[in-house]
């Protein structure tokens, strides 16, 4: 036995040795070889295969063909090595993954070479019939009778006979054998086709079995009918002639209705070439001429065939569209590109051509069978819903694509708003719209994928990728990172340029704006070309704007790790995955439990992905998923660190049902809407809190108001008074040097802090040619503060502007206020010490009444209270109330948005407020008059009572009455109507002021 064993090992090793070697037996390199293999089997030790070891080099092979882009030869791969290994074929055992199949696999892999290098494909497998064994029942059953039978008495027929009488036909096949066919016609048949008549195989034979070829003309002239309503073409085409000697029907071609039916449905499948339905130039079906039925007149189906050729022309208009799409994805220029949301929108829009077909195919199959009644009419009202779906897709697709011609952004806006607003008013209709919501919400929420990853890699990574500038929201590039405009106009927001006054896009800008009751509520902050967004975006655009410009700003100050999503090398769950499911959650009835995600099982000893690499993934630009999932290969990442998405991994049929079917607005606010504010919320507060603490922004607002608005009184007062001095004494005041030295020792003296921070310049009015009031001699005096980045984004050059421009309008009411304070009693009753002096003049001086010094003190008085009040006022009613409330609304702002709009708020209310608005120029320049007279006096009241006379008195006074009682006029008409309700404290200031000069 052993023996016998043995001379077949030898002569199965030949055959390997001639296979692999190519050496014959009987050359000396044949016996070598054969020696030496004979040895190595009878006396070498083979050690038993490692069956993890072949376990790790075929996973290897696998990821090498994922990573070479060979998906399908990789899945089949996997497929057949699980097959092989799982079948009971070897060692008696009726489980898989036995030591042979192991080493089976080990020898594949040490014989293969390069196997992502070789190209595949696949193999048909032959199926084996098996031969069905034939048992004779009738031998079987007959063993142990006799072989003439029963009926021995019965003639024998000899075989002449037998085949004369096959040669003649029974009575019942000469007569004409009347058959019904699918359309109610009857046929006459043909003797030559019986089954009695002689098998014929040739010419003949297809002649009478092929299908007549109608589209070249031929019509099958023997069906005919004894009906009338069957023959009602031929009824006709007899009253035609009769009726018409020139009528004439040699152009008109007989089909079938199972014919027209066939070619209905291919129409229906997107074929563009067919008989009956020709495709003209314009791309548009039309029912050829000279069809006719036996059961129909030409213009009935004519008209039947139209209608249906309709529904024909969508379809191929819709394939016409999804092929354009797919053909201009592949190109490299931004212009010629299809966007995303198309591509999207185009796949949605296959999946459906698709199922169409499988449905036409099927309907086709039933209509070849014959075995159920199928006519034009039962197949139109089966397809009566499918007619439907067509006629709503063909709405969106009009408006929604074809009727839209701009740019990327405004195609995809406009392509998502349509679908959306077309959602909402089916939806409206109650269950009359069940269906055409289940249609369409699944095709919304796929083309609005790429929309909602754009979002989502804005507000999660800060990075706003969008190749083709799809995306309502764009990067201006010109705005570099660490500019102070960054927030303003670092981003634009595209809008329609048909909107009257638009151009093409608008900077996101809080601006300067300010209403009568000073509100700041971030509600009142609208972007007005917004309108263009799309529609189901509206309600959360600014919060999508703010957290993408935050993530940006977090980006731009190298802090982006400390506000994303579970911090270093994590990978938050994407926005659409997570809609998708809140999605499905919310419409599944809630006895029926949702399908989970099909995740595969994790292996929790494996490494991840390191914090440098994926701070690289989150560079600008680069979002490449074939290189995310080669180093997920290459670090071992775990499955639940990457989630591949698939649009067809999300059924949504299961979960549009009509009981639960939900509002569109109560979906996205329940599933989509709490997402994007939560993010906005993390973001947006983590922001704000790290300018607060980390770059003191609170710091250099406070620090704003203590030297521009005067806060810090006495620091200030230390700094103007010497230059007030220096112009009621006439001297040169406008030195650089001079002023920024006062400045800096004052400061280094209260805020040392600031004081390398804060410096001041003159700066040129350009007002030289009209007459400018001695008050006015301080408006080029200007503050500078050095604010660094980011702050400069909310204390910007613009508001320093405004800033200065309060600070210029204090300092002149200061300058007033400080030289009526310095008036003093000796200072009026001195006399010119150059004046001659004679005994006339000083007998008339002793005789002088002390009535015009009297009505000079007087007036002393009524300046200092008018001057008084306008100081209260402004200091206070103005400037401390507003600024506590503004530190109010600065700590309950949410986002860095509603702070600089807070800040803009406040800064142009202190400026209207502070009468510097053009809309109260009138009062600012009544009261600049008075400020002015109060300057001029203070010259007057040095000189002494001898230069005062009674006329320049006489003119002071009434000017200055006529401006109060022009303030309090007016002043009273504006509190009336309500429009300056602040303005209340100074009328009564003033009013009472009137009142006392009038009493006098």
């Amino acid at each position: 036995m052993k023996m016998a064993r043995w001379v077949k090992v030898e002569k199965e090793t030949g055959k390997l040795i001639n296979a692999i070697a190519g050496f014959e037996q009987g050359e000396e390199n044949y016996d070598l070889c054969l020696q030496f293999a004979l040895s190595n089997f009878k006396y070498h030790r083979f050690l038993a295969v490692d069956s993890h070891k072949v376990s790790r080099a075929l996973k290897g092979i696998h990821e090498k063909l994922r990573i070479h882009s060979n998906h399908v030869e990789a899945e089949k791969f996997n497929s057949l090595t699980d097959s092989f290994l799982t079948s009971p074929v070897f060692e008696g055992k009726t489980e898989g993954k036995t030591d042979t199949h192991y080493a089976l696999l080990s020898l594949l892999l040490t014989l293969a070479d390069a196997p992502t290098r070789s190209t595949y494909e696949e193999g048909q497998k032959e199926e084996v019939q098996e031969e069905v064994e034939v048992f004779d029942w009738g031998a079987y059953l007959m063993e142990g009778l006799e072989p003439d039978g029963p009926y021995p008495e019965s003639p024998v027929w000899s075989e002449d006979e037998e085949e004369e009488e096959d040669r003649q036909p029974h009575v019942g096949q000469r007569e004409a054998v009347v058959a019904l066919d699918d359309s109610g016609i009857t046929v006459e048949e043909d003797p030559s086709r019986s089954t009695l008549a002689i098998v014929d195989t040739g010419q003949s034979w297809l002649t009478r079995n092929v299908v007549v070829q109608y589209w070249r003309g031929g019509s099958d002239h023997s069906v005919h009918s004894f009906q009338y309503s069957a023959s009602l073409s031929r009824e006709m085409e007899i009253h035609l002639r009769s009726s018409n000697l020139f009528y004439n029907d040699r152009g008109s071609t007989l089909v079938t209705e199972t014919q027209a039916i066939r070619e209905t449905l291919w129409l229906l499948s997107g074929v563009p070439e067919s008989y009956i339905f020709t495709l003209d130039r314009d791309g548009k079906f039309a029912v050829r001429d000279g069809l006719k039925f036996s059961h129909l007149t030409q213009e009935s189906l004519l008209t039947f065939l139209r209608r249906t050729a309709t529904y024909g022309n969508i379809v191929y208009q819709l394939q016409q569209f999804v092929e354009a799409v797919l053909m201009n994805s592949y190109h490299d220029n931004s212009a010629a590109a299809v966007s995303q949301t198309h591509q999207a929108y185009a796949t949605t829009t296959a999946t459906y051509l698709q199922n169409l077909k499988k449905q036409m195919t099927i309907l086709e199959k039933q209509a070849m069978a014959q075995e159920e009644t199928m006519t034009l009419l039962t197949l139109t009202h089966d397809l009566r819903p499918r007619f439907h779906e067509l006629e709503v897709l063909h709405r969106v697709h009009q408006e929604g694509i074809v009727n839209c011609r701009g740019s990327h952004s405004e195609q995809a806006s406009h392509l998502l708003s349509t679908l959306y607003d077309t959602i909402c008013e089916y939806d409206s209709t109650g269950e009359d719209g069940v269906l055409t919501v289940s249609l369409l919400l699944p095709l919304w929420i796929q083309t609005a994928k790429p929309y909602i990853d754009i979002i989502d890699g804005w507000i999660t990574h800060g990075n706003l990728t969008d190749p083709v500038k799809e995306f309502i929201i764009q990067r201006n590039d010109n705005v570099k990172a660490l500019d102070e405009k960054f927030w303003e106009t670092a981003f634009s927001l595209h809008c329609s340029p048909t909107v009257e006054g638009s151009s093409s896009s608008e900077d996101i800008t809080p601006g300067f704006t300010s209403n009568q009751e000073g509100t700041t509520q971030s509600d009142e902050q609208t972007y007005r070309k917004s309108s263009w967004a799309p529609t189901f975006l509206r309600p959360v655009l600014n919060h999508v704007i703010f957290a993408g410009k935050s993530m940006e700003m977090f980006q731009n100050l190298g802090r982006l790790l400390d506000v994303v999503e579970g911090g270093q090398g994590s990978h938050p769950k994407p926005l659409y995955d997570t809609f998708v499911e809140n999605l499905r959650d919310f419409l599944v009835h809630q006895d029926v439990p949702s399908k989970p995600m099909e995740q595969s099982p994790q292996n929790h000893n494996t490494l991840y992905i390191t914090a440098h690499v994926s701070q690289q993934m989150l560079v600008k630009g680069t979002n490449d998923p074939l290189l995310r999932v080669n180093f997920a290969g290459i670090f071992r990442l775990t499955a639940g660190d990457v989630v591949e998405t698939d649009m067809e991994q999300y059924n949504f049929s299961d979960m549009l049902e009509g009981e639960t079917l939900q509002p569109i607005q109560v979906v996205l606010r329940h599933c989509l809407y709490p997402h994007i504010t939560q993010k906005y919320n993390r973001v947006c507060t983590k922001l704000l809190d790290t300018l607060k603490t980390d770059y003191k922004m609170l710091h250099y607002m406070e620090t704003m108001r203590k030297f521009f608005l005067m806060e810090a009184g006495d620091t200030m007062y230390d700094f103007y008074r010497e230059i007030f001095v220096k112009l009621q004494l006439k001297e040169q005041w406008q030195d650089m040097s001079f002023l920024n030295v006062a400045l800096h020792d004052t400061l280094q003296a209260h805020f040392p802090q600031e004081a390398d921070k804060l410096f001041v310049s003159v700066q040129s009015t350009g007002e030289k040619g009209r007459d400018r009031h001695p008050i006015q001699a301080l408006e080029g005096l200007t503050l500078h503060y050095k604010v660094p980045w980011p702050v400069d984004v909310v204390i910007n050059t613009k508001c320093q502007e405004i800033y200065n421009k309060i600070f210029q309008f204090l300092l002149q009411i200061k300058r007033a206020k400080f030289c009526l304070d310095r008036l003093k009693f000796d200072d009026l009753e001195k006399s010119d010490p150059l004046a001659e002096s004679n005994e006339e003049e000083e007998r008339a001086e002793k005789t002088m009444p002390y009535n015009l010094i009297h009505r000079v003190q007087i007036f002393r008085l009524r300046l200092m209270h008018f001057v008084n009040s306008l100081h209260q006022y402004i200091m206070t009613r103005i400037l401390h109330s507003t600024g506590l409330e503004f530190q109010n609304e600065v700590e309950l702002a949410t986002d860095l948005d509603q702070v600089i709009y807070i800040h803009n708020n406040y800064v142009s209310k202190i400026h209207e407020r502070c009468l510097l608005h053009k809309r109260v120029a009138m009062i600012k320049e009544t009261v600049t008059r008075v400020l002015n007279i109060a300057v001029g006096f203070q010259e007057k009241w040095n000189a002494g009572i001898d230069n005062i006379s009674e006329k320049y008195l006489k003119h002071v006074e009434d000017e200055f009455k006529n401006c109060v009682k022009f303030l309090t006029s007016f002043l009273n008409n504006v509190i009336k109507r309500g429009s300056f309700p602040h303005l209340e404290s100074l009328a009564f200031s003033l009013s009472t002021s009137l009142e006392q000069q009038q009493t006098r």
